[in-house]
């Protein structure tokens, strides 16, 4: 499984005071993703339906433009910015898009380096793709 490939990077899953759910095994996954799943129930995701789309599409838009120069670019960043722009959306409470103009983005990848948080970010890439 994924999760056992990063879990040296993470030290022992089962001792650590904070792990996530992306590497949490037994009864701390089960309570992890017990919280958590009361947040993504079917009547949720479909309120939030619309904000991603709306997201998605502006990304399309931006790809569009990047596509007429007919040469490779790295969509990395262009997965960075939607993911953040969706978070912020749903999560921060943001009422429009501020896809390529938000601050929120460098600010998590800050986070992401001061804490020294890998684990974490590699297990949340898992979880999102």
């Amino acid at each position: 499984m994924a999760f056992e490939k990063i879990t040296p990077l993470a030290g022992n899953v089962d001792k650590e005071e904070f792990v996530d759910l992306g590497i949490a095994r037994g009864s701390r996954w089960k309570r992890l993703r017990n919280i958590s799943s009361q947040g993504f129930t079917l009547s949720n995701l479909k309120l939030i339906m619309p904000i991603i789309d709306d997201s998605v599409k502006r990304l399309l838009e931006h790809l569009d433009v990047i596509s007429i120069q007919d040469k490779a670019f790295d969509i990395h960043k262009y997965f960075q910015e939607l993911s953040m722009d969706i978070i912020s959306r749903v999560a921060l409470g943001e009422t429009e898009s501020h896809l390529f103009e938000s601050s929120y983005l460098a600010l998590a990848i800050r986070w992401v380096d001061r804490l020294n948080i890998f684990p974490l970010y590699i297990s949340l890439i898992i979880l999102i793709f």
